[in-house]
Order: C-alpha cells, then sequence, then structure tokens
C-alpha cells in the first residue's frame, strides 16, 4: 500500500506491505562414486514458511533533500519430516526461530537533476537454514 498526501513530490509519503512464502521441498541425497549413484544417505520434505511485514517514509526536508525510513519485521518457520531412520538421527520437527526487525534508516540530496548523494545505515539478515 501506498500513502500519499497530495501529488506534489515534497510531500511525506508512506508505504507499508506484506509478504509471505511458502515453500515445501522433498529430497534425497545418495552416495556417488564416479557418477554412479550408490546408497541413500537421507530422505526428507521441507515445509518453509516466511512472513515479512514492512513499512517505509519518505520525507522530504527540502526541495533537493530527503530523509527516508523503514523497516522490516520478519518470522521464519520449518517443518521438517526426517523419512530415513538407518543412521539413527531422527531431525523431524518444528523450527521456530527469533523474529528479526531490521531497521533502515537514510538520506539522499539531489546535487543537481541526475546526481544524487546517497547514505544509509541499515541491518539486514540472511534466512536461516536447518543445516
Amino acid at each position: 500500500l501506498d500513502y500519499r498526501k497530495g501529488r506534489q513530490r515534497r510531500q511525506p509519503n508512506a508505504q507499508i506491505g506484506a509478504e509471505f512464502f511458502n515453500e515445501n521441498y522433498q529430497w534425497t541425497t545418495n552416495v556417488t562414486d564416479g557418477g554412479i549413484l550408490g546408497s541413500l544417505l537421507s530422505d526428507q520434505d521441507e515445509n518453509r514458511r516466511y512472513l515479512n511485514l514492512f513499512a517505509a517514509l519518505n520525507w522530504p526536508l527540502s526541495p533537493r533533500l530527503t530523509l527516508q525510513a523503514g523497516l522490516n519485521y520478519n518470522t521464519t518457520r520449518y517443518q521438517l519430516q526426517d523419512y530415513y531412520p538407518d543412521d539413527g538421527v531422527d531431525l523431524s520437527g518444528d523450527y521456530q526461530f527469533a523474529a528479526v526487525y531490521s531497521p533502515r534508516l537514510s538520506m539522499s540530496y539531489q546535487l543537481q537533476p541526475g546526481w544524487d548523494l546517497f547514505a544509509t545505515v541499515s541491518h539486514g539478515f540472511s534466512m536461516p537454514t536447518l543445516e
């Protein structure tokens, strides 16, 4: 969603949004010897769910200077079914990771049309994996 107060470029505007991902992987790994398929090492079914909620605000402080701030909230959950009992380790389970908040703050200054200086400070993260 995008909100703009008036149509002028110098008015503050805000965006909010959400992303949801649901991925399912059914996979196996095997021993290989010179390209020849060997014995089974793993057999798993994995369901991954991610939710991202985000908000951003663009605030023109002057005709050339703009402040931008944003926040992203992420939750990650994996459900794993391990179908390979031969190794004696059952990795099946529900894996819920702590929520991650990632703020961002930046400023841009227009030197002339087509030329801008831009600085940003932000937090980022990589999706955790079951490995």
